[in-house]
């Protein structure tokens, strides 16, 4: 099902934005993967059009490193060369906000991110702390500014004043950011990403 929205009047600034989720391997077939990646990816590369904002939902950890966290659900991470797939779609943004970024431990939030910024692919929705795992990511296409927010639910791995992790959900303070930030860009995305483990 394909779902289009104007807001404005077409003009000579546009872009196309491609949002995808939930990216979410394992390490059991991490080296399958990484292996198979233009393979696996076949069927949706097609509409990862080069001249668009692609932004992927990465739902796992990069790590080889950490330990488990205690949670509910289950506790998902890959190899660094499963981001093979993501470099595959050319993704230029990965959403980072959500229950399984943080599984391997605060530190393990750290290589993750590091992992895929390696790869020349920016990150959002997580940091070294609430602060800056909080900050919008602003890219500019076509003359336009866009800011993208990403945002989870307050389930495993959030970030904390001195604690690497992901950008949970706080709805006052989400409202006021996204007012701020729609001042300084021309379009803001807001993705938050949701559903309690059991």
């Amino acid at each position: 099902m394909s779902i289009l929205k104007t807001w404005r009047e077409a003009g000579k600034k546009t872009f196309s934005v491609i949002l995808g989720g939930d990216f979410c391997p394992r390490e059991e077939n991490s080296s399958f993967v990484a292996e198979n990646a233009e393979q696996i990816v076949s069927g949706v590369k097609s509409a990862f059009k080069k001249d668009a904002v692609k932004i992927i939902q990465w739902e796992c950890a990069v790590t080889e490193g950490g330990q488990p966290i205690i949670k509910s659900g289950p506790c998902h991470r890959c190899t660094e060369s499963v981001l093979n797939a993501a470099s595959v779609l050319d993704s230029d943004v990965a959403r980072l906000a959500n229950n399984h970024t943080g599984d391997y431990g605060p530190s393990e939030v750290m290589t993750t991110i590091e992992n895929i910024r390696a790869r020349g692919i920016k990150t959002v929705g997580a940091g070294i702390n609430r602060e800056a795992a909080a900050e919008p990511l602003f890219i500019e296409k076509n003359g336009v500014q866009l800011a993208i927010i990403n945002i989870c639910e307050n389930e495993f791995g959030g970030a904390g004043k001195n604690k690497a992790g992901t950008n949970t959900m706080d709805p006052l303070e989400n409202l006021e950011q996204i007012r701020a930030v729609r001042k300084k860009a021309d379009v803001v995305i807001v993705t938050v990403h949701g559903g309690h483990e059991k």
